[in-house]
């Protein structure tokens, strides 16, 4: 028999009546009579064909039958409220908008997130990964940004730094022998569209003349542009460890020597910068910011 031939306001009262043992106490519990009590049980047994209970001095008595379907029905019963439950702590939940790089989400936020969640199941995070995020979006709470810092936020802190290193790949040093940084001027310049900056302040600390507006050549993500400098298509800035990886692989070369864009002037280097609005004010902005900032040092601690 299906369930949905079933009433289930029988079911409910069955529910009550074994687990109480008794039709007056089940009674009192629903706010009915003992009368609609019995009328329901008997509306059940005779839809299942199959007797329940067995009236004693006590109250009532469960048949095998009966203990079985109580089994059953008080399982389902705490799946709902389960369910009940789980709806209500998410709508209850404090709303949390989060908006990274996409970089800082997959090797940082995605790996730890769960457990931020275990320690604070009454926050909800919603996170956008963005290459490019809006400083005056009123609908982010926390941003992690990579840049140089320069945002005009009350609550702004450095989480970590993103070192780079000058590679190409070895057919493009073949084709276009980079002696000196001179050499610079006639090669595509791969980036991003935040990293063009880079370029400009790569070129200026260098002494090079570059036409950075008419060299770039901008790419959706750090890893198409990883991709792009191994398959010869120009010259790039990589982070640092994914580029050393690259150079011991023998997918990409350092063509002017093995020196990061840190060794040429510490302030030339970017980094991922954690800013918050209204962290003085907001228990769910300070418990993320504390928490980024606890991973991103624990993390920075394990590459060195």
């Amino acid at each position: 028999m299906k369930f949905r031939n079933l009433s289930l306001k029988s079911i409910r009262t069955f529910e009550a009546a074994a687990r109480l043992g008794s039709f007056k106490h089940a009674a009192e519990e629903l706010f009915v009579t003992p009368q609609a009590v019995s009328i329901q049980m008997k509306l059940l047994e005779d839809r299942l064909q199959v007797p329940l209970y067995r009236r004693n001095a006590k109250g009532i008595e469960l048949t095998d039958a009966g203990r079985t379907l109580l089994e059953h029905v008080q399982q389902a019963f705490e799946l709902i409220e389960s369910g009940i439950n789980s709806i209500s702590s998410q709508q209850q939940a404090t709303q949390l908008q989060v908006s990274s790089s996409p970089f800082f989400v997959v090797h940082y936020l995605l790996p730890h997130l769960a457990d931020f969640e275990r320690q604070h199941p009454d926050i909800r995070v919603n996170l956008n990964a963005a290459l490019k995020l809006s400083q005056e979006n009123d609908a982010v709470d926390v941003a992690i940004k990579w840049g140089f810092g320069d945002w005009p936020h009350a609550h702004k802190r450095l989480l970590l730094r993103d070192d780079k290193l000058l590679v190409c790949s070895p057919a493009l040093l073949q084709q276009h022998p980079l002696k000196q940084p001179q050499d610079l001027a006639q090669l595509r310049l791969l980036c991003t569209e935040l990293s063009v900056n880079l370029w400009e302040r790569f070129a200026q600390q260098l002494g090079v003349n570059m036409d950075v507006a008419r060299q770039v050549f901008c790419l959706d993500s750090h890893a198409s542009m990883l991709e792009a400098a191994i398959a010869g298509l120009g010259i790039a800035l990589i982070s640092e460890s994914e580029a050393r990886a690259a150079c011991q692989a023998g997918t990409l070369v350092m063509p002017l020597g093995d020196w990061s864009i840190s060794d040429l002037n510490p302030a030339l280097t970017p980094g991922y910068w954690l800013l918050c609005r209204d962290y003085s004010h907001r228990r769910e902005v300070r418990c993320f910011a504390d928490w980024v900032v606890k991973i991103s040092e624990a993390a920075a601690q394990q590459a060195d």
